[in-house]
């Protein structure tokens, strides 16, 4: 799980994982970025990976379009 940068955490029931035996880990992407840029570079090719081979499906919730900026 990525997030929580902007708007409500959301309640979650903790007790699946421990009823199937499973860890969460957490990381502070920022400083993980800062720290390890080349495994974190390899990290975001992996998943991007995953998701063009259809390994990982992300649940997209909401799309927005992005404006251009004007040009000068």
């Amino acid at each position: 799980m990525v997030g929580f940068a902007n708007g409500e955490i959301p309640k979650l029931s903790l007790n699946l994982a421990l009823l199937k035996g499973a860890s969460i880990v957490g990381v502070f992407w920022g400083q993980y970025i800062q720290r390890e840029p080349d495994l974190a570079s390899a990290a975001l090719q992996q998943i991007f990976g995953w998701i063009k081979d259809g390994r990982v499906r992300p649940h997209v919730t909401k799309r927005s379009l992005l404006k251009r900026p004007p040009r000068h």
